[in-house]
């Protein structure tokens, strides 16, 4: 009767663990898909800000730092790290490079063609 007892507290605490782990990982899970959200939108916003200069012909080749508010790189706690870059692709057309850094680590890289006659 005892080891009955004993089996059932055990699968009691085990069950109990298991649940704990899981909601852990679905936290974590959760604030990752967050900040991915947010890198991608930040990275939209760079895009959209690099194809307005590109019209304007005021859009600067080489590096290309945020274009965006300084605010916007602090998001529901986290902090976001946005740069690129641009090289004249022809006539009025770049090729746009844009990556976001966050987390421990964590980079999203993408590319796209901006400006008169470019697109995605």
């Amino acid at each position: 009767f005892i080891l009955a007892e004993v089996l059932a507290a055990g699968f009691i605490v085990m069950s109990m663990a298991a649940v704990v782990l899981l909601c852990q990982t679905a936290i974590k899970t959760r604030r990752a898909a967050e900040m991915q959200t947010v890198a991608l939108f930040l990275a939209e916003e760079q895009f959209a800000r690099a194809e307005e200069l590109a019209f304007s012909g005021s859009l600067p080749e080489g590096d290309l730092p945020w274009l965006g508010e300084g605010a916007d790189l602090t998001q529901n706690g986290f902090s976001f790290s946005v740069g690129g870059s641009s090289i004249r692709h022809e006539g009025n057309v770049y090729h746009v490079a844009v990556t976001v850094e966050y987390g421990a680590g964590a980079k999203l890289s993408f590319e796209r063609l901006v400006g008169f006659g470019g697109g995605e």
